[in-house]
């Protein structure tokens, strides 16, 4: 049961990143997923956890916007990375 919602929120979150992106907005789409997923896992195996996953991994994905990328984010690619992983996998 747990697993049908993990691929539900997998799906989902790519098909919002790909809206995004044929606007020209490019998320961090495999932070977000990994992270709404370890949500659900979180939730499932230690609920005492779960509130600790989502700003961890919100932070995780603010560090690979201002280290990794090449080019300077914008503020449409920080916010729909945020929206994607806490609005599908919260």
């Amino acid at each position: 049961y747990a697993g049908l919602f993990a691929a539900f929120t997998v799906l989902v979150q790519l098909e919002y990143y790909r809206m995004c992106m044929g606007a020209g907005v490019y998320p961090a789409r495999r932070i977000s997923i990994v992270g709404a997923c370890s949500m659900y896992v979180a939730a499932l195996f230690a609920p005492e956890l779960h509130q600790l996953v989502l700003p961890a991994f919100g932070t995780a994905a603010m560090i690979w916007f201002l280290t990794m990328r090449r080019e300077v984010s914008t503020l449409p690619e920080i916010a729909t990375t945020f929206t994607g992983m806490f609005y599908l996998g919260y």
